[in-house]
């Protein structure tokens, strides 16, 4: 198969040497473009610059921001034929449209560094589409399989069910890859997989949820 698998966070920049991101370091999609790569599948990574790199990709490209990402897989989707997208990538859900600090406006422009004086900085943020309702539309392939990510942090699997259920339907999504922030730790990182009409898959890792998933599309076959 020919794959593309999105990893790390965007970058929202308020100014020069500021910006809005997250905790995202992109371990995940490295060691499911590896996996995948080991398992003799084509697989193109495209990551943050500040994510941890994948070691067997195929090719590799990088994006700072939420535009970034979003050109960048436009172009790659339309003019190549991938099978299967992983989108992992941790995207903002808002961006930085107006910068206030002590009665001024800032541009909100990586050309300048606001004065680290300012007693207040206000920032007025604006919602981002979701990039991926729009992959299978962006792409060549209108039979792309896309698989999305989840990362809840409750305790209560209630809202971690609703959570999953909301971006499974969505337009286009194959399947949700979910974890909670309170189930991962050094040694353990589970995922439960989440497909159309099946009941949750639990797996202990990355590897599991490829496996699953793998099974699934040959039984399809």
């Amino acid at each position: 198969m020919n794959i593309l698998v999105t990893a790390g966070g965007t970058r929202e920049y308020i100014d020069g040497v500021r910006y809005l991101g997250n905790t995202s370091s992109g371990r995940t999609g490295a060691l499911l473009t590896d996996y995948l790569a080991e398992k003799g599948h084509s697989v193109m990574w495209l990551g943050a610059e500040s994510a941890i790199r994948p070691q067997n990709a195929h090719r590799y490209a990088y994006y700072v921001g939420y535009d970034d990402l979003a050109d960048y897989l436009k172009k790659y989707l339309s003019e190549h034929t991938f099978d299967v997208i992983f989108h992992a990538a941790a995207v903002s859900d808002y961006q930085v449209t107006a910068v206030h600090s002590d009665g001024t406006d800032h541009d909100v422009s990586r050309n300048h560094k606001i004065s680290s004086s300012a007693q207040t900085l206000q920032l007025t943020l604006s919602k981002h589409p979701k990039i991926i309702n729009h992959l299978a539309d962006w792409s060549i392939n209108k039979d792309l399989r896309v698989i999305g990510f989840k990362l809840t942090n409750t305790e209560n699997t209630t809202e971690q069910t609703q959570a999953v259920q909301k971006l499974l339907a969505q337009p286009g999504l194959s399947a949700v890859v979910h974890n909670d922030l309170n189930d991962i730790s050094e040694k353990h990182h589970p995922f439960s997989l989440h497909v159309h009409g099946r009941d949750a898959f639990e797996c202990a890792d990355i590897k599991a949820v490829v496996n699953v998933l793998m099974t699934l599309w040959e039984m399809e076959k």
